[in-house]
């Protein structure tokens, strides 16, 4: 299971929760405060943030303006699909036939 990085809205802290990838937008309750938090998607393109994840990664998760909302992927609310690795992509490349820009 993939960590995801939340940020409270009301005391600041910045936590991780190990999550299923179909929570992926759930909000968590802060250890602190118990308040509602989004995910901070900034936060976690840092390398010091989200499983390990190397510079190189820091764009996964990302939703793609260009892919049909028809592929086979997570999707967020408004039904864009949300690439969730490089391995995710390259697997939605070789399945659809489609070259990078």
């Amino acid at each position: 299971m993939p960590f995801y990085v939340y940020k409270c809205p009301s005391c600041d802290n910045h936590f991780e929760m190990r999550r299923e990838a179909k929570q992926y937008l759930s909000t968590a309750c802060c250890p602190k405060c118990d308040e509602e938090c989004e995910r901070d998607y900034e936060a976690e393109s840092l390398p010091t943030f989200a499983d390990g994840k190397s510079a190189m990664d820091s764009k996964y998760p990302y939703v793609s303006h260009r892919l049909p909302g028809t592929i086979d992927a997570p999707k967020t609310e408004k039904g864009k699909p949300i690439v969730m690795s490089r391995k995710h992509e390259r697997e939605i490349m070789a399945k659809h036939n489609y070259k990078r820009d």
